[in-house]
């Protein structure tokens, strides 16, 4: 069993936006915004 839950997703069309994408979360480091995001916010 593991520890860890996928709370959210999303597909991108290149690795190169996913990654992005994925940089740009670790940067807000808040998580009023990442609770925002789980809960059906537009990311960015």
């Amino acid at each position: 069993m593991s520890d860890w839950e996928l709370k959210w997703s999303k597909t991108f069309v290149t690795r190169s936006e996913a990654l992005q994408a994925e940089r740009f979360l670790k940067k807000k480091k808040s998580r009023k915004y990442l609770e925002y995001i789980i809960s059906g916010g537009e990311l960015g």
